[in-house]
């Protein structure tokens, strides 16, 4: 017997995504492949589409040429060129011959990628884009989900290698949580998880990832970083959530007592000979759990 499958959304509020659509950029919406959901936005200039390491919108599948395509975004209007490809590249079915406009809800084909395009006056965007952070974000502190974690990571980890830049990774988890939920209760375990996690993500810049993993356990993806830069970014982390205190308030508008905190961190680079991203979170996993064993409230790296 085969059961319904029904997922219930929040009703958005159509006044604020009206608001909100105004000065939205146009986007494409990837709708197949290992990257369906995620959204590119198109900032004014060119966007050069393949598997070179000079591509703004980066594909490592089959079939892509290392130069396939390409938008350039003007005031009003995005077009797009294919470059030569081998497998060309098609809107709406059609192959582009010369440099078309794209419209709402186009549909553009590169080999067996499918991708969407939305102007910057589609509500489609905005709804699509709540609805991807609904999937791909832990709801509890706001960082990413360990899906959105697995999605990204061995594209990071090709497009390191492809442009010879390197990447590294921080894995940190708070030191002793357990006593927060035993001793004061799981509202205040999730207020101190929230707060912590606010925390780190002012200490971060503005291209690193932020995930939660498990429990109280969390990775910092780290793009265009090599380890001793790495390194001094946990450490900044870990003094971050060390400097004052957290409320462990029980409800959102209320207090509690007042905690100090400490995060254990590992820190690890992609190097030459590893698998791949999988490896390179052992080693980052591998070495939190060495600051925990020498005592935590410490960054190691070697």
């Amino acid at each position: 017997m085969t059961e319904d499958l029904t997922v219930a959304l929040p009703s958005p509020d159509v006044t604020v995504l009206r608001d909100a659509e105004q000065g939205q950029r146009p986007c494409l919406i990837f709708y197949s492949g290992s990257d369906a959901g995620r959204r590119h936005d198109l900032d004014p200039g060119r966007h050069l589409i393949g598997r070179c390491a000079e591509a703004r919108i980066v594909f490592d599948q089959p079939g892509i040429s290392r130069r396939h395509a390409e938008l350039e975004v003007r005031p009003g209007e995005v077009l797009l060129r294919d470059l030569g490809s081998a497998n060309r590249t098609r809107v709406n079915g059609e192959f582009v011959e010369a440099p078309r406009a794209l419209r709402q809800g186009d549909l553009v084909q590169l080999a067996n990628v499918v991708l969407r395009y939305h102007d910057g006056n589609s509500l489609d965007a905005l709804l699509h884009d709540r609805i991807y952070r609904m999937a791909t974000t832990d709801a509890g502190t706001g960082a990413f989900n360990r899906r959105y974690l697995q999605e990204n990571l061995e594209r990071e980890v090709a497009r390191a290698r492809r442009g010879r830049q390197p990447l590294s990774a921080i894995g940190f988890d708070l030191d002793h949580f357990k006593r927060v939920n035993d001793g004061h209760g799981h509202p205040a375990g999730d207020a101190l998880l929230h707060d912590c996690v606010q925390r780190v993500q002012q200490a971060l810049r503005g291209g690193d990832l932020l995930c939660r993993v498990g429990g109280e356990e969390f990775v910092a993806l780290l793009p265009d970083t090599g380890l001793a830069a790495a390194r001094a970014l946990a450490e900044r982390l870990r003094r971050c959530v060390e400097a004052e205190p957290f409320d462990l308030r029980s409800d959102p508008g209320g207090h509690g007592p007042w905690y100090a905190q400490t995060v254990s961190l590992g820190v690890a680079e992609l190097e030459p000979g590893m698998a791949g991203g999988t490896a390179l979170l052992a080693l980052v996993d591998h070495r939190l759990y060495k600051a925990k064993h020498q005592g935590r409230n410490r960054v190691v790296a070697d």
